[in-house]
């Protein structure tokens, strides 16, 4: 069994039976907002612009809620469904996903 983690998932890969599984796990929804918190604290540690700007860090579990209490988020055109997650981010149950 070896495991990685890249400080977002963590990559666990299992032989069983001569089959290989391949586990992928994420850090609690704490340590996913502290990261957020001290992103935030220190503006200009995201320079990496070569996929876009990076906004917001969204554990899994808080995303699907958030799909099923804004169900726009999934329907609709990618621009709808942008602008639903801006007034997502923006809103105060949001700020805490935010990274900039």
């Amino acid at each position: 069994m070896t495991s990685t983690f890249d400080g977002l998932y963590k990559q666990t890969f299992k032989e069983e039976d001569g089959i290989t599984y391949r586990e992928l796990t994420q850090p609690s929804e704490d340590t996913i907002l502290n990261r957020n918190s001290e992103l935030r604290k220190n503006t200009g540690v995201i320079n990496d612009m070569s996929f876009g700007r990076q906004l917001a860090s969204i554990p899994v579990n808080a995303y699907e809620k958030m799909c099923r209490d804004h169900p726009e988020l999934i329907k609709g055109d990618s621009q709808q469904r942008s602008e639903c997650m801006m007034k997502i981010l923006n809103s105060s149950e949001g700020k805490k996903y935010l990274v900039q």
